[in-house]
């Protein structure tokens, strides 16, 4: 067996694709037809032949923005499948990680895209006897590149009876390829929650793993029966596991962390903090010359919620060039902001207000170039929900909200983070888990920018 989660936070998968593409320029749409193939039988394959498919456009400061926008469904095996991480290759390509199920063993699966075709899937890990996992909609696997070319990925595995009392499970590829036993980042021994992991490639081919820590909470959920979450760090390497600090003693329970890599071996975390007086808004960490800094607020939005809402921040950095997209609820009015630092993180932009009206959150972003961030988030009204993209200038100009899909169970816990990154020069994947009733799947689609 392998763990079903509380709070409506867990599922296992299945499903089916669709084939179609949009391109945008500035404000204008334009709508290409082609015959619709389908290829669900080999995961290495070319981008499929596109169909119309229905956009949102709303023109918010794009008067100046020469941005063209097309996107294609790429063709990948999804079925029984869900929580899709993707990561961008050193030599263009993108790697994507996923939870697959087969008679009730999950199991963590990658494969890279690269030339426009995914190779081969590899099994990371998968549960084995006497071993349960912890599988979850919100707090889910990844996979990252090591400088030195290999692989490094991490998983949950229940660690007692009590349904958040689960370890973090770091693997990596040896010389030979093959995935190494998993290495357990947190030394505390309890049985309590341990995971919304973020990892990071770091000096001497280690890996920098970053994580929300319940040694405190005495096993309760939401801090209740203990003391607060924490958020803390360590470094696993061939002589195995060092540097383990806590970072933040008193965070918010159970929304994602991200973090990225800065020059000079420096690194910047963010996350969603908490305070004594319930206020939950996000704040970041930096490592820089050898140590790691206080924790400091990016923006006070105010956010009050006396339970966690379930909806982490995003980073991505060019250089010291950051970008960060939040959800965020003060007064009950849901938002979806972007602010842009241009010097690691000492100083940051006003955020800018990027969604499009009754936005859920599940944000993430990416970094075009040093002026440009490419944000996607899940927008919902009456009848549906929506992934929605669209890009964000450091000046605070907005590019046109973009619709990449709207008929996959969206507003569904089970559907998800979407996730994304770049490949190639111009080109950006995105995958995310379709919900058809109880069938799960994978989709995947390629946004290319020009201009």
């Amino acid at each position: 067996m392998f763990a079903v989660s509380g709070f409506g936070r867990f599922d296992y998968f299945t499903g089916n694709v669709a084939h179609r593409a949009i391109v945008i320029k500035g404000s204008q749409l334009f709508h290409h037809n082609h015959r619709t193939l389908n290829n669900r039988n080999s995961v290495t394959s070319l981008l499929l032949p596109v169909m119309v498919i229905t956009m949102m456009i709303q023109a918010c400061n794009t008067e100046n923005i020469p941005e063209t926008m097309t996107v294609k469904e790429v063709s990948f095996d999804g079925d029984a499948a869900g929580m899709p991480w993707l990561v961008s290759l050193g030599n263009g390509g993108v790697a994507m990680s996923w939870t697959r199920t087969e008679n009730g063993i999950p199991r963590l699966e990658y494969s890279r895209y690269e030339d426009g075709s995914w190779s081969a899937p590899d099994v990371i890990a998968e549960q084995q006897e006497r071993e349960e996992w912890f599988v979850n909609w919100a707090d889910f696997p990844s996979v990252v590149e090591l400088d030195d070319g290999r692989m490094a990925a991490n998983y949950l595995v229940s660690s007692g009876e009590n349904i958040f009392a689960y370890d973090v499970h770091i693997t990596s590829t040896g010389p030979d390829g093959n995935w190494m036993p998993s290495v357990v980042p947190h030394t505390d021994g309890t049985q309590t929650e341990h995971g919304f992991v973020s990892l990071l490639p770091w000096q001497n081919d280690e890996v920098m793993a970053v994580w929300l820590d319940g040694r405190n909470t005495s096993g309760g959920h939401y801090g209740h029966g203990g003391g607060p979450m924490t958020l803390r760090s360590a470094v696993i390497g061939p002589e195995g596991l060092s540097h383990e600090f806590e970072l933040d003693s008193a965070v918010c329970d159970c929304c994602q962390t991200s973090a990225v890599r800065l020059p000079g071996d420096g690194a910047l975390v963010v996350y969603r903090d908490r305070t004594p007086d319930e206020i939950r808004d996000i704040s970041f960490v930096r490592f820089r010359d050898g140590t790691w800094e206080e924790p400091r607020v990016l923006h006070h939005d105010g956010w009050e919620i006396f339970g966690c809402p379930v909806n982490g921040p995003a980073i991505d950095a060019i250089g010291e060039t950051v970008a960060v997209a939040w959800f965020t609820q003060p007064g009950d009015t849901a938002r979806v902001k972007v602010a842009f630092s241009g010097d690691g993180g000492d100083n940051w932009s006003s955020p800018v207000q990027t969604d499009t009206g009754q936005p859920l959150g599940r944000v993430d972003i990416l970094m075009l170039d040093d002026q440009r961030a490419l944000l996607s988030w899940i927008s919902q009204d009456e009848r549906d929900a929506r992934i929605m993209v669209r890009v964000v200038h450091r000046s605070g100009e907005l590019g046109p909200p973009v619709v990449i899909s709207s008929d996959d169970g969206l507003s569904t816990r089970a559907s998800g983070f979407p996730r994304m990154a770049k490949y190639g020069s111009s080109g950006v994947i995105i995958a995310w888990t379709a919900v058809d009733g109880e069938r799960r799947s994978v989709k995947v689609r390629m946004i290319t920018i020009t201009g």
